[in-house]
């Protein structure tokens, strides 16, 4: 026990700085007491009002996918400031920064910016919460001042025929183009479809999590942060919550997808630990997860860190696929592991092959929480009744059972 809590509290340190691996990151479910087959992510619970809550708790119902407008509007101001913070923590830390990796070992500086500039702006626009604006003018007008945009921008409206000054929306227009972030995955710019309005903040959420992954990291290292044990970081424990009961509620098309991750030593560790343990535990892929229709789309995809060991996972089960058929995403998802196979040769990663493990998926946190209950009812049972039981002078208790009555207590 103490070894996994230690990696697990290691795991959790090396994914709140290095974002390279999050997107596949994964916890580790026990099947003899149910611990981890909560059908909440952990920051999620916490978010709903903890133990015994359920998500409409947190977040109200979801109708046809939608959320109720005044619920939408209240949270969707709080997503908005959360968004500004990462925002305003980048350029005081990473302004003109051009170095590859620079942020959480993924991004450089102007392009992590860029990113949550436009993350903001399309937000601002299409959320439908009253009194957002992006960007704000105090701002705007202080940042083209420093980066002297303002003067070159004057001198070229006073060369152009009759003298005449650039209008302010075309001089807005032309900065925002100059600061459009970079095309980071397969999904074309209107993939998602329109949305707009306080109802369709889920899928607003959902498809800025893609469009831009400075975003979706964000939001899903904190999902990871809390479900590896932390408990600190929280800006987007709304947006996880409501983004997850969404792609939860899309969850309807049975397919095989791809994803491949860059694991460090610990990850591995981790990995190969729950290969060994058989039967007794499996994986939790938490939060939102974008896999793909295709090996190779995965496999272009994965970025790798200095030290870090490439592994293409391949999920069975239900998926949403909100842009295309290329991108399928699903959210907590349970997988025993079939097999996990080193580099063949000639390649660069390893293979886990997994299945879908639904034995243990519940609809409602009730129904999870009586669960639980009867599984260690069961197991404490079992213990009484080993522990009467006369031995045999020398006979000793199966270690895989002494560490299943330590874990269920």
């Amino acid at each position: 026990m103490g070894c996994f809590g230690s990696r697990m509290d290691s795991r959790r340190k090396a994914l709140d700085k290095d974002w390279t691996g999050t997107e596949f990151a994964f916890a580790v479910a026990n099947i003899k007491t149910l611990d981890g087959f909560s059908p909440l992510d952990k920051i999620a619970a916490a978010f709903c009002g903890g133990e015994g809550k359920e998500i409409k708790d947190g977040i109200g119902e979801l109708t046809d996918a939608k959320m109720a407008e005044d619920k939408a509007k209240e949270l969707g101001k709080k997503i908005f400031e959360s968004m500004e913070k990462l925002y305003n923590d980048l350029v005081s830390d990473y302004k003109d920064g051009t170095k590859d990796g620079e942020v959480f070992g993924k991004y450089t500086g102007t392009d992590a910016i860029a990113q949550m500039d436009a993350c903001l702006k399309t937000y601002a626009e299409k959320s439908g919460v009253e009194g957002l604006e992006w960007p704000k003018k105090a701002e705007a007008t202080a940042e083209m001042m420093d980066a002297g945009m303002m003067e070159g921008m004057m001198e070229e409206a006073a060369a152009m025929e009759g003298g005449e000054a650039m209008e302010g929306a075309a001089m807005e227009g032309e900065m925002m183009a100059a600061a459009a972030p970079k095309k980071m995955s397969l999904i074309d710019a209107d993939s998602f479809g329109e949305a707009a309005g306080p109802a369709e903040l889920p899928k607003l959420l959902l498809s800025l999590m893609f469009y831009h992954p400075v975003f979706g990291d964000a939001v899903k290292s904190e999902t990871m942060h809390w479900e590896l044990g932390g408990d600190s970081n929280k800006d987007f424990d709304s947006a996880a919550t409501i983004v997850g009961a969404y792609v939860n509620a899309g969850e309807k098309a049975e397919a095989d997808s791809f994803g491949c991750a860059a694991l460090n030593a610990d990850d591995l560790e981790e990995l190969k630990a729950v290969v060994e343990a058989k039967t007794d535990q499996a994986l939790v892929f938490p939060g939102i997860v974008g896999a793909w229709a295709g090996e190779e789309d995965a496999l272009g995809q994965c970025e790798g860190g200095d030290g870090k060991t490439k592994v293409l996972f391949k999920f069975k089960g239900k998926v949403m696929k909100p842009a295309g058929d290329k991108l399928h995403v699903f959210c907590r998802q349970f997988a025993k592991v079939e097999s996990l196979e080193e580099a063949a040769e000639g390649k660069d990663f390893m293979v886990c092959t997994l299945s879908d493990y639904a034995d243990h998926v519940y609809a409602t946190v009730a129904e999870y929480v009586t669960a639980v209950t009867a599984a260690k009812a069961a197991l404490e049972a079992v213990k009484d009744e080993v522990m009467m039981e006369p031995k045999m002078e020398g006979e000793m208790m199966e270690p895989e059972m002494m560490d299943a009555m330590g874990e269920g207590m």
